[in-house]
Parts: structure tokens; C-alpha cells; sequence
């Protein structure tokens, strides 16, 4: 008797744990979690592609503004302990987007159009950076980021 109960807690275990999915499965953690920094990821691009190309002040702040926005949707999204320290470097690079484009407005405020340039090459690298993480993570829409 003292047997059977033990087999049966640990079958109920088992069952439990079955249940929950692990991590890296589709319906798990990680895979909840590239599916919504894929949404919030395709948000921000549309946003961005909608924005006429320019160095001007204004239109630097809408690309500022759009990825803030991405970073700050993704930044309180639950980072799954399948993989953290990939999420993570994906959330820094998507930062240093934003806070690179902060530095061009900036930049564009003062009326440094050397500096507008210099740092939008480095968004360029940033966003790039983004993009190759996010595809070695698992995102699909996120890795589109270049």
C-alpha cells in the first residue's frame, strides 16, 4: 500500500510537469515570449517603415519615439529562463536603438549634422545587432530588425 502511493505522487508528478510544457516548446515560456516580442517587434517596424526617410529633426523623434515604444513593450515582458542570456542581449541592443536614436535627435537639435550621421551609423550597427540576436534566439518578425 505504502508502495502505491508512493508510485502514484510520483506519477502525479510527472503528469504535472508534463503538463506545463517546458521552456523552449512552443506553448512554453520561450515560446510565449518570441511570439509576443514578435508582435511588439512587427509593431515597431511598420512603425518606423511608415516614417519618410530624413535626418530633420522631427522625423528623427518618430523614429525615436518608435523605439522607445518597442523597447518599452519589450522590457516588461517576463524574460524565460530558457535562453536569458540571449533574451537579454536582445533587449540591451533593442535599447541601444533607442538610445541611440536619442543621441541623433540630439545631435540634430544643435544642429550637428556630422554627429546626426556618425550616429545614425551606429544605429544602423545597433539595430543590426538586434536583428542577428533575435534571429539566433528563435524570433521571426524581430529578426527582420536592420
Amino acid at each position: 500500500m505504502k508502495r502505491l502511493a508512493v508510485t502514484l505522487s510520483g506519477l502525479a508528478v510527472v503528469v504535472s510537469l508534463a503538463a506545463c510544457g517546458g521552456d523552449s516548446e512552443a506553448g512554453g515560456a520561450k515560446g510565449q515570449y518570441i511570439s509576443q516580442g514578435d508582435v511588439i517587434c512587427g509593431e515597431g517596424i511598420e512603425q518606423v517603415d511608415s516614417i519618410n526617410p530624413g535626418t530633420d529633426t522631427a522625423t528623427l523623434e518618430k523614429v525615436r519615439d518608435a523605439w522607445r515604444q518597442m523597447w518599452d513593450q519589450l522590457n516588461v515582458l517576463p524574460v524565460p529562463h530558457d535562453g536569458e542570456a540571449k533574451a537579454l542581449a536582445f533587449k540591451s541592443a533593442v535599447h541601444n536603438m533607442s538610445l541611440t536614436t536619442e543621441a541623433a535627435v540630439q545631435a540634430s537639435i544643435i544642429g550637428d549634422q556630422q554627429k546626426v550621421e556618425r550616429t545614425l551609423q551606429v544605429l544602423a550597427g545597433s539595430t543590426k545587432q538586434a536583428g542577428d540576436v533575435a534571429d539566433e534566439y528563435g524570433f521571426k518578425v524581430c529578426s527582420q530588425l536592420e
